[in-house]
């Protein structure tokens, strides 16, 4: 017994060597488990290949069109300041005015405006209204009202609109009343306060985003042995090629920050994405009452704490400087709503009137009442995604010369379109070409082209070294010993064609035919019925492709010279 057991691998390996490499290869094939020769196939890929592909070309303009505009809107705070230089011409003072006097200036001189927030921005106090229409700015030096500026307007308002609100912002250029209404009819809670237009940017950004980002990282994996293999652009092989090469890399490139965009702006939208998210790595829900604040009741005619009060008590609890801060007589009512951008670090320093991070609620009139709403005492995946993560998708984080590498990566998505339309018209034009090649007729050849036999073989050889010259000699053969293939004897009165030639076959690599056609498929030293003896070649036929070729070419044409 433990004999048949010492034998029995060393059986299996004599038989294992006696077996060819493709019969090897098929029995490797056969062997194992259904699901193992159907994982073989790769389907998981092919899937994601057919996703990523298909996808792209459904909702491929529409990505372009959101991330595109999100790219210029990235320097939309930099574009106000440049168009509106008179708006921020300020003074320096020694006592300069506070918020409350700048809100104060603002109500007497245009009290039909409805001030509702004060912003300090760039210099100057910034006045704006309760629907955030039009601001009003004012020098705190010599506390003069600097000029009136329109915040949504113009082609930058309309990139605005298309990038934040999917063209639903009413008051931006280029609103849609249709988009602008809320899906509260479908009965579904969480997108009750979503707009159409936020609907179609949470498509957007979780399907092509994220699915996209996914699929496609999927599909390039190159595996870690030729890892540094799939970041090499193949100059030199063409045009497919090379801009193959180039989409997969963009796309490797901008994969981080395409992923960042499409996971933020879904859930900008539609809260859960964000629970998602967090609970995946390892922190909680997001707490939608935070922003609660219950203000105490207070007897009738007990005065207003005022603007420069809330900012003291907000000041307190959350050392830094005033960033935003918003009335209770139209936006809060009964409490003021102060926004703080940290003396360190603000994930939001480089935006335009509504900066900060940090938000402190103060009752508008007890001073005692007061809550703060800050990532204090958060696991550090919420820490992460409220100062740094949300933060990036805007870019606000960094400055305007850092901001480039935002720029950059946005009109991504618009070069990877580019050559995904250049690979995709390479291979179509390839396939119309092969099409064209299929139903293009064989030619016909009678006996009264064998005169020029020798000519089409002289040019064959020379200039089209086998199919040509193949074709020729093997007419030849039929036409001078007569068409056995029809049983009818060569008969040089007989008008009659002896009927088409034989189409050569398929051109496969490695294979006699691809070169020779109708000779090369004729076995060495035997003779065909009508036609010349083929005479052996002097090397072995499994030598090198070129020796056979030299061997068949000459062994024909001595043939046809000797009239055999």
């Amino acid at each position: 017994m433990s004999a048949d057991v010492e034998t029995q691998p060393v059986a299996e390996v004599e038989e294992s060597a006696a077996l060819t490499r493709t019969e090897a290869a098929a029995r490797k094939v056969r062997s194992g488990s259904k699901f193992r020769r159907w994982w073989r196939r790769r389907p998981m890929r092919r899937s994601l290949v057919l996703t990523h592909r298909w996808t792209s070309l459904v909702l491929g303009l529409f990505l372009i069109a959101e991330t595109t505009s999100g790219a210029i809107v990235l320097y939309n705070a930099e574009f106000f300041h440049a168009t509106h230089g008179s708006f921020y011409q300020h003074t320096t003072s020694a006592h300069p005015i506070t918020a409350q006097t700048a809100l104060e200036t603002v109500r007497k001189a245009h009290p039909e405006f409805g001030a509702a927030w004060v912003s300090s921005d760039n210099g100057v106090f910034a006045i704006g209204d309760e629907a955030y229409e039009h601001v009003y700015g004012v020098d705190p030096g010599s506390g003069r009202i600097t000029g009136l500026a329109d915040l949504n307007g113009g082609p930058m308002g309309f990139l605005v609109n298309l990038h934040d609100c999917g063209l639903g912002c009413k008051g931006y250029p280029g609103y849609v009343p249709f988009l602008g209404a809320t899906m509260e009819g479908l009965g579904i809670n969480w997108l009750a306060t979503v707009t159409w237009g936020e609907f179609i940017l949470f498509v957007l950004g979780l399907l092509m985003m994220v699915l996209l980002a996914i699929s496609g990282l999927i599909t390039w994996w190159p595996g870690f042995r030729r890892f540094w293999q799939g970041w090499r652009v193949r100059t030199k092989k063409g045009r497919f090629a090379r801009d193959y090469d180039l989409h997969n890399i963009i796309g490797m490139i901008a994969l981080p920050f395409l992923f960042m965009w499409g996971l933020t702006g879904a859930a900008i939208y539609v809260q859960p994405v964000a629970n998602v998210w967090l609970t995946i790595t390892g922190g909680h829900a997001i707490d939608e009452s935070r922003f609660d604040f219950a203000p105490h009741k207070v007897p009738k005619g007990t005065p207003d704490i005022g603007v420069d009060a809330a900012v003291r008590v907000a000041l307190q609890h959350y050392p830094g400087r005033l960033a935003y801060l918003t009335t209770p007589e139209k936006l809060t009512p009964g409490y003021y709503s102060v926004s703080i951008a940290g003396s360190s670090y603000s994930a939001y320093e480089y935006r335009a009137f509504y900066s900060g991070d940090t938000t402190v609620m103060v009752d508008s009139h007890d001073p005692k009442n007061v809550k703060v709403v800050d990532t204090k005492g958060e696991p550090l995946s919420n820490v992460f995604y409220d100062k740094v993560f949300e933060a990036r998708h805007f870019g606000w984080l960094v400055n305007p010369w850092w901001r480039i590498i935002w720029f950059v990566l946005g009109l991504a998505p618009l070069a990877l379109a580019v050559t995904a339309l250049s690979t995709w018209l390479f291979r179509h034009g390839n396939k119309k070409s092969a099409a064209g090649t299929r139903k293009r007729p064989p030619p016909r050849h009678d006996r009264r082209t064998f005169p020029c036999a020798h000519r089409h073989l002289r040019v064959g050889r020379d200039h089209h070294p086998g199919r040509r010259a193949a074709q020729t000699l093997s007419l030849a053969g039929r036409t001078a010993h007569g068409d056995h293939r029809r049983g009818r004897p060569a008969d040089p009165g007989d008008p009659r064609p002896r009927g088409p030639a034989r189409r050569p076959p398929p051109r496969r690599a490695g294979h006699a035919s691809r070169v020779f056609g109708d000779i090369a498929r004729r076995p060495a030293g035997r003779r065909q019925p009508g036609g010349p003896r083929q005479r052996p070649l002097g090397r072995h036929p499994a030598g090198s492709r070129a020796a056979r070729a030299r061997g068949y070419r000459r062994t024909a044409a001595n043939d046809l010279a000797a009239g055999r």
